[in-house]
């Protein structure tokens, strides 16, 4: 296996963990929000707080998976240290 392949693993591995956390989240938090509703008597208030709740984790769940995605980062060219100087940018 070549890494061309593993890298579309990787990123077909990244792109299900990030459909699955999100689904899970949404889910369980209207689940919930339904189940206190039921529980409380009061209809849709938890409900929309569950859905609230489900977009405020999805979010933090994208925010910490995403800088962990495998990233390409294009081959230098003489051309870019001709535009610094010859000095590395970093």
């Amino acid at each position: 296996m070549d890494n061309d392949d593993r890298s579309g693993l990787r990123a077909l591995g990244l792109v299900t963990q990030v459909g699955c956390s999100i689904a899970i989240e949404l889910i369980g938090s209207v689940v919930g929000g339904i189940l206190l509703d039921r529980a409380i008597g009061t209809s849709p208030l938890f409900l929309i707080v569950g859905i609230f709740v489900g977009f405020v984790l999805s979010g933090y769940s994208l925010y910490k998976l995403i800088p962990t995605s495998p990233r390409r980062s294009a081959p230098r060219t003489d051309r870019d240290t001709e535009e610094t100087g010859g000095k590395e940018q970093s």
